[in-house]
């Protein structure tokens, strides 16, 4: 009789341990089938560069699960103007309207996602013109120019005789 209750015991010892194993082992394959893959990049590469948070974390190339809040923003060097956002999917909670914006939000969908941003190069030209006030005093070695964004403007003062150059306003 005592053989036949420790052998009990230790069959219901070995199910126990069976069964928190196998609890275990479905709640980990369960996170990881919730979890998906982001992928972010922006074109032409150098033109800038993009920040992505999960929750307001900044993102870390995990795995994001169903229904996490994705921010994605583009901080874009003077060379570029941003043009948009190409996904690989549709995303139900980000409106096609938003994908010219620099910054997109959504919940992550049940599925990896592919996210690029294209730029454009800005060849906007820029007109510069100096006004003075009183050209007897001296005149600014200038003209009239157009220059490209991030371009290096220089103006030369020319002081009049009997004159010094004191500041711009």
């Amino acid at each position: 009789m005592k053989k036949t209750r420790l052998y009990i015991f230790f069959f219901c010892l070995i199910m126990l341990f069976f069964a928190l194993n196998f609890q275990v082992f479905a709640v980990e394959e369960t996170a990881t089938e919730n979890a998906f893959s982001l992928t972010v990049s922006l074109t032409p590469k150098g033109g800038g560069s993009v920040f992505v948070k999960v929750n307001d974390i900044e993102y870390n190339g995990e795995k994001i699960k169903k229904g996490d809040s994705v921010t994605i923003s583009a901080t874009i060097k003077d060379d570029f103007l941003f043009d948009r956002w190409e996904i690989s999917k549709t995303i139900e909670t980000l409106p096609e309207s938003s994908l010219s914006n620099k910054e997109i939000s959504f919940k992550m969908p049940a599925e990896d996602i592919e996210i690029k941003g294209f730029l454009k190069e800005n060849n906007t030209k820029y007109k510069v013109s100096i006004e003075v006030n009183d050209g007897s005093m001296g005149a600014p070695n200038f003209g009239y120019k157009q220059f490209l964004p991030g371009e290096t403007v220089k103006v030369d003062a020319v002081s009049a005789e009997g004159f010094r150059f004191v500041r711009w306003t």
